[in-house]
């Protein structure tokens, strides 16, 4: 709030820096990290007005400092390492103006990071550190601008990350770490064509990034991390494809999804529990369902109660063996 007596104190330190800085930046004009902390600075003072509840002031403050010094930034003769420390500066402040809801200040500065990752997206190089680094900052970016409402640059972000981790999988066939990543950026370009009102395309995305965790689990089914990671891919695509209406569809994941936990008793009561939200999905809000889908519906029911003795089973068999072991 206004009356916040930390606002009182923070806001004048934050001015008295942002001065100092200008005034080392002078003395220094080379200097790239008096200019980025320039402009951290003046975005944190923006985001404090906000969050005090002094938009106005917070507008001003966007328009009079944290513009023109980006403006600064964008103009600076920089080597490829030194982009991904500016793509990493700017997307950092646009995620923070778009939480303290200053979108039309956040939004040209989440565009400027975007053309730095394209302008070097295609850039050929043999650093894989470098490819790996574009790659993780543009699915990041690609997140923040449809958080501010730019979908299209948001799909070509997440879709130059996607490049850029295929070609890294490419470079090292046996790493896990970019192939979760590409799965990673399927899941995100899902999301980003759902909200463009491509529904049939999102779903296309989910199963893809769904594919690519089924193969990391089924090379190394030993590992925990890939069995969530799976499943969590599963639940992505029960939560879409119930929201398209794509019934066979929820009723596929939610059968992969019970293999995952065959000695789970909670897990497996879960699913039933989802195979039966399913059944009443169908019907929401419609009179009557034709003879195809009543059918498909007692499918879905008796799923629903064939997991239900399963889980019940399962916890038999698990009280049965705390029993012996006692």
């Amino acid at each position: 709030q206004a009356q916040d007596p930390f606002y009182d104190r923070v806001v004048p330190v934050l001015q008295q820096t942002g001065a100092q800085l200008a005034e080392l930046d002078l003395r220094h004009p080379g200097s790239d990290w008096i200019r980025e902390a320039q402009l951290e600075t003046y975005c944190w003072l923006a985001i404090c007005h906000s969050n005090a509840g002094r938009k106005t002031l917070a507008e001003e403050t966007c328009r009079s400092h944290v513009q023109p010094l980006v403006a600064k930034v964008m103009d600076q003769q920089a080597d490829l390492e030194h982009v991904i420390e500016m793509v990493q500066v700017l997307s950092r402040l646009a995620s923070a103006l778009w939480e303290a809801k200053l979108n039309p200040a956040g939004l040209p500065i989440a565009r400027q990071a975007a053309a730095l990752i394209s302008s070097c997206a295609g850039f050929p190089t043999r650093d894989l550190g470098f490819t790996v680094a574009l790659a993780y900052n543009a699915d990041g970016l690609a997140a923040t601008l449809q958080h501010l409402g730019d979908l299209p640059a948001a799909l070509q972000q997440a879709d130059a990350a996607r490049t850029l981790f295929e070609r890294a999988s490419g470079a090292e066939p046996g790493s896990a770490h970019w192939r979760s990543g590409l799965a990673v950026v399927w899941s995100r370009i899902g999301k980003v064509r759902w909200d463009l009102g491509q529904a049939d395309l999102a779903l296309d995305a989910f199963r893809e990034s769904t594919r690519i965790r089924r193969q990391l689990f089924e090379a190394d089914s030993s590992s925990t991390d890939h069995r969530y990671e799976l499943d969590r891919s599963y639940g992505r695509l029960v939560h879409w494809s119930t929201l398209k209406g794509d019934w066979d569809g929820t009723a596929a994941a939610l059968g992969d999804r019970e293999k995952l936990w065959p000695d789970d008793s909670d897990r497996l009561m879960a699913v039933s529990r989802e195979f039966k939200e399913l059944a009443e999905e169908m019907a929401r809000g419609r009179k009557d369902l034709s003879a195809e889908e009543q059918s498909a519906q007692q499918r879905y029911l008796a799923e629903s109660e064939r997991t239900r003795q399963s889980a019940e089973a399962v916890a038999r068999r698990q009280k049965l063996r705390l029993g012996a072991d006692r």
